[in-house]
């Protein structure tokens, strides 16, 4: 496990285990964020996220989405 989520590719279990661990996202009942809620946001939000084919998702680079860091 790397010690950013930035930076680095990651699967949806890495992700949500970072998130998690450094309380990126605090779920309305308490729970923590599951793997599958880790998935659906990067389905949902493409522009924020690439996919590489073998499943690994890196956050996109926002000067080339627009957005500022």
């Amino acid at each position: 496990m790397h010690g950013s989520v930035r930076g680095q590719p990651m699967a949806s279990g890495e992700i949500c285990d970072a998130v998690n661990r450094q309380g990126l996202y605090v779920r309305r009942d308490g729970q923590p964020v599951g793997t599958s809620q880790v998935a659906a946001r990067v389905r949902n939000y493409a522009d924020m996220f690439e996919i590489q084919t073998n499943g690994w998702v890196w956050l996109a680079d926002p000067r080339e989405t627009g957005e500022q860091e």
